[in-house]
């Protein structure tokens, strides 16, 4: 009887010692849209690779990349490295820190914002001259995304053309022309990415697809892996891929992480994806990536409307490729320093020709704000007490910007006596900053 007693209190502290283990982690949260599509290519071209599931029998191991891994673990940087920031800013310094701040996280996060924003228009837009396919925007549907056309917005401009039941009026005109194609609100692949990556990054600049490449220093857009770029003619990415090994580009794909992209130009045309979910990375018995098992997730902006999710779209989001069918069509994978590191650097702004109280009793506003990262919006307000009594913003995604027309806008020399405060913010990706605010007498 006391041997089975000894039993029993061995058996109740086991329990014990069982339900007070710490509990396995969460799954990692996914940044990717809900409207997860399972493609099987890019939406210009039908996929030539073969799926993972039909019926091949596994011989390795699936070895999916966590999503809190910086690319600086497996990826060699070929651009100078990004310092950690510092988030002591000394008092007077107009900046913002980007310490703790997740470079692939931020710059994932502006890109689906701008692939599901859910919008209609009040008129027709209409850009099917310009565009791959037809191409319309029909007055009262419902859509996903930013137009695509061929200027360079943001998120924040073509925010700035829908009144609050998110619709396109016809008021804040988009021109069904070449003007509209190329100065109305929206963007392209490249341009998007672009626009995602100077969230996080002061040095990337690119045009379009054809200079998304580290072919050209200038772009400060880095390769990844060990593709030799210099086999490009300056004309066909395809070059690239027939002076490399197969296997080579295949690695490469195995070390892309969220926010990288991939590009390809063809002659007179080219197309850039980003990736939105952490790569699978399927690996054979001795080691070697199985591109038909592997794959990448990508999110474009295309030039026609597709059907498959639930509202018309130019966008794709988290279209899953493996890598036999990414290296079919011709991508080559692409990042810059910052998502290698996966730091932020800080947000640093300047205030030339400052306002002065004289100068704005006057009806004058001379000043030009500056930042080493391109700025979304500045913005421009007057109020009384705590009253704002007018205000104007612009987009412009420069990192120099004068404040005359704001000024102008916000009818500064036609204000009535009185006591009054100017106040300028501007908005990176890391957030927004006041950078004048002063009292005056008019």
């Amino acid at each position: 009887m006391k041997k089975i007693s000894i039993l029993l209190a061995l058996i109740l502290l086991l329990s014990c010692f069982a339900g007070c283990a710490p509990a396995a982690d969460d799954p990692a949260e996914s940044t990717g849209s809900g409207q997860q599509q399972e493609s099987t290519g890019s939406n210009q071209q039908e996929s030539t690779g073969t799926s993972a599931t039909d019926g091949q029998e596994s011989t390795g191991t699936n070895q999916q990349e966590s999503t809190g891994t910086s690319a600086t673990d497996s990826q060699e940087s070929t651009g100078a490295p990004v310092d950690e920031p510092d988030d002591d800013i000394p008092e007077g310094v107009l900046a913002l820190s980007g310490k703790g701040v997740s470079a692939r996280k931020l710059a994932v996060k502006y890109m689906l914002d701008m692939a599901n924003l859910k919008w209609s228009p009040d008129h027709d837009i209409n850009f099917t001259e310009f565009g791959f396919d037809k191409l319309v925007y029909e007055a009262g549907k419902t859509y996903y995304g930013v137009v695509y056309n061929n200027n360079s917005t943001g998120f924040e401009k073509f925010c700035s053309v829908l009144d609050d039941n998110n619709t396109y009026l016809e008021s804040n005109i988009t021109w069904n022309d070449w003007n509209g194609w190329n100065e109305s609100p929206g963007n392209s692949c490249a341009t998007s990415i672009e626009h995602a990556w100077q969230q996080i990054s002061p040095t990337v600049e690119y045009g379009y697809s054809k200079d998304m490449m580290p072919y050209y220093k200038e772009t400060n857009v880095l390769g990844v892996g060990d593709i030799d770029w210099s086999t490009y003619n300056g004309k066909n990415t395809n070059t690239i891929l027939k002076g490399n090994d197969r296997m080579v580009v295949m690695e490469a794909y195995a070390l892309t992480h969220l926010g990288d992209g991939v590009v390809r130009y063809w002659d007179n045309g080219g197309h850039a994806l980003m990736i939105t979910k952490e790569p699978e990375v399927y690996r054979n018995e001795d080691g070697s990536v199985n591109p038909v098992k592997s794959f990448l997730y990508l999110t474009e902006q295309n030039n026609y409307l597709n059907l498959r999710r639930e509202y018309p779209s130019s966008w794709g989001v988290d279209m899953k490729m493996s890598f036999t069918e990414v290296y079919n069509q011709g991508y080559l994978p692409v990042t810059i320093a910052e998502l290698q590191s996966d730091v932020v650097p800080n947000a640093t702004f300047d205030v030339e020709n400052e306002p002065t109280a004289e100068a704005l009793a006057q009806g004058s506003l001379s000043c030009t704000v500056e930042s080493n990262y391109c700025m979304n919006v500045v913005k421009v307000e007057i109020l009384s007490g705590d009253e704002v009594v007018a205000s104007a913003e612009d987009y412009p995604y420069k990192k120099v910007f004068p404040c005359k027309k704001l000024g102008e806008a916000v009818g500064l020399d036609e204000l009535a006596a009185g006591e009054y405060t100017l106040k300028i913010t501007a908005e990176v990706g890391l957030g927004s900053i006041t950078l004048v605010n002063i009292s005056f007498t008019k």
